[in-house]
Formats: structure tokens, sequence, C-alpha cells
């Protein structure tokens, strides 16, 4: 009774409290009927469409663009301006700054056609509910039912190191727009990401762990990038304390 009174004093301990409880009560109920044919379903679905539209956009020039076709023209025009190349050209010894390769024998490991167990164990080491590119599977159906789809999955995955090539319909990759803050208005707010196939991600998977035992053989130790424990911004910070300590000399 004292805490219903404490409460009636303080709405917005009361309102808190409601907030809370219809939180958990919404999310439990997500979790019981999430995917199942229910009115719950298909009206979090209808919520989520309608949260996650795009009906208007400001473009780079600040002109405010309405239309589901304009705006995605919109976009389109923004990433290929952003993604396309002014083709540099280079000297002809900038090849010679390129001093560090692997050996032939790194070569034939990088290249040869994994095992299963190498394959079984690139699985095992992905998201199992991660999103899900065009196939609409995840890495959990794969893992779930791995006695019916283990053959037809390595088979696949050894068929690109065999002939070098890869289905069209494996290379096939979703782009999805992700906010990169709240209330995004123009088309500088958004990130693109592919969604990729379970399929093509083995086969990322398996050449990035290749790639990271000779790594060492091919980043200059000048380099702060894809070095363990060290940041891109390393060097520069290293620069601009030297700076600084040799001006505050002079001084």
């Amino acid at each position: 009774m004292d805490e219903f009174a404490v409460l009636k004093r303080n709405p917005a301990v009361l309102d808190k409290s409601y907030r809370i409880d219809k939180s958990s009560y919404v999310r439990y109920k997500r979790i019981l009927e999430g995917d199942l044919n229910t009115k719950f379903f298909h009206l979090t679905t209808i919520i989520r469409r309608r949260r996650n539209a795009i009906e208007f956009i400001k473009d780079g020039e600040g002109t405010w663009i309405t239309g589901t076709n304009q705006v995605g023209r919109c976009f389109n025009n923004h990433f290929e301006q952003t993604f396309s190349t002014c083709k540099p050209t280079f000297p002809p010894d900038f090849k010679n700054l390129l001093t560090h390769s692997i050996s032939e024998a790194d070569n034939l490991l990088m290249c040869a056609i994994p095992t299963d167990s190498e394959i079984g164990k690139a699985l095992n080491h992905m998201g199992s509910h991660k999103a899900p590119g065009p196939d609409r599977m995840t890495a959990l159906f794969f893992k779930t039912y791995r006695k019916i789809t283990s053959f037809d999955v390595k088979e696949s995955v050894k068929n690109f190191f065999i002939t070098g090539h890869i289905l069209k319909e494996q290379n096939h990759t979703l782009i999805a727009l992700i906010p990169k803050q709240d209330n995004p208005v123009s088309v500088n707010h958004y990130r693109p990401i592919s969604l990729c196939n379970v399929s093509y991600k083995l086969i990322s998977k398996i050449l990035a762990s290749r790639l990271q035992a000779v790594l060492h053989q091919l980043v200059s130790p000048l380099q702060a990038a894809f070095i363990p424990k060290r940041l891109i911004n390393d060097n520069s910070i290293i620069v601009i304390t030297f700076r600084t300590i040799i001006f505050s000399g002079l001084d």
C-alpha cells in the first residue's frame, strides 16, 4: 500500500514503470509471436516498413527530393559519385615501393582447395543471426541442417577455388542503407552495407583467414593499419607529438 501511495504521488515514476512494463510485454510477445502468421506479426511488419521508409531526402545541394523513384535516383547519384574513380596516373617506378610479397609456397597455400574441416570451421565462426542476403538464409540454417546442406555448401566453395569463378546467384548482394544519426535528412546521413549470401561469406572468410597468416609479410613495419593493437591514427599522433616537442624546445 505504501508503494502504491509513493507511485501515486510521483506521476513521473509511475509513468516510467508503466513504460518499462509495456516494453517488456511487447518484447515478450515479439519472442512468442514474432515469426507466426498472426495479426501481431503483420502489424509489426507494417510498422517497421513505415519506420524504415525514406519518403523524402535532401540532396547534396540542399534541395528536398520526394517520390520513391526520385529518392532512389538521388541515392544512386550520390554513391556513384562517392565510389567512382578519376583514374589517376602513377609514375612508372611506383611499383618499386611495394617491396613486400609472399613466397610461391605461401601462394600455393592461399590458393589451395579448402578441406571439409576448413569449410566447417569457417561456418562455425560465422555469426548465426547476421542479416541474410538474397538467399534469405542465415548461417544458423546451414549450421542446424548441416547433414542436409553440408555436401552442396562444400562443393560450392571448393568449385570457386578450383575454377576461379563464382556463380552470379552467389555473387548477388542486397544493399541496405543504415542511418549514421537519429532523424537523418540528407544522403550523407546514410551509409550502405552489403548483405551477402552465406556461400559468398564462407569464401570470403576462408580467404581472410588464410591472408591473416601471411599478413605480416605484406604489411610494412611503418604501417599502423592491419596491425593488432594499433590504430590507423597512431603514426599521426607520433608525428604531432614530435612536432610539439621540437617547437617547444625552440621557444
